[in-house]
């Protein structure tokens, strides 16, 4: 019989590229940002993540592992817990994830409205920055249960007014804020691939199963 000889496989080098990009934003700690999805369903909050991933990656910034919300309990807290962290190291550093006690309570919906609330005010007074990682809403994502701050966190009080990122160690970055001024489309290393190769790549490096989900 004839010999049977097997094609390697194609190599898609944008994508290796990309993933190196991505490995190498996580080692580096460059001024690293939180993103806090909400508390939607889990489906809707990974693919709210897609946007600050999108972030990261065209201000070369580093994003640290995307906390789990209301979805958190006594052992765990971030997306970690079932995927492989985005900057072990980075978070190591921050002492993040903060210890997370219990089940996170809920406040109710009144009082959640009136968060959120203030938290579109605060935004609208900040403009454009909303749209980008800030210190201004530690007590909005602890009272809505999107997330524990670690303590470390607060070098200084920021003002209730503050649009900057300049009075605390880490800022967040909430990813609904993006939505609202859209995202640029792929850099231009990845441009001829397109928006749906490049959401499905970053998607991919976010659902990187760990070793307890792979068992």
């Amino acid at each position: 019989a004839p010999a049977a000889f097997v094609s390697p496989p194609p190599v898609d080098a944008a994508a290796e590229r990309l993933r190196r990009q991505l490995r190498r934003l996580g080692e580096s700690c460059r001024a690293p940002f939180l993103p806090i999805g909400g508390t939607n369903a889990f489906g809707s909050l990974v693919n709210a993540l897609v946007l600050p991933l999108k972030f990261a990656v065209a201000s070369n910034r580093t994003m640290l592992t995307p906390p789990l919300g209301a979805y958190a309990n006594g052992s765990c807290a971030t997306l970690a817990c079932f995927y492989r962290p985005l900057a072990p190291a980075c978070e190591r550093a921050n002492g993040y994830p903060a210890p997370v006690p219990g089940p996170r309570p809920r406040s109710s919906v009144v009082d959640a409205l009136a968060v959120k609330q203030e938290r579109r005010r605060r935004a609208k007074r900040c403009q454009g920055a909303a749209a980008a990682p800030r210190c201004d809403d530690y007590e909005a994502i602890e009272a809505l249960g999107e997330a524990t701050i670690p303590r470390g966190w607060r070098a200084a009080v920021p003002r209730p007014d503050s649009c900057d990122e300049t009075s605390c160690r880490v800022p967040t970055l909430q990813a609904s804020a993006l939505k609202k001024i859209g995202v640029d489309p792929p850099p231009a290393a990845y441009a001829t691939q397109g928006g749906f190769w490049f959401v499905s790549q970053l998607l991919a490096h976010l659902l990187r199963p760990n070793d307890a989900t792979r068992r």
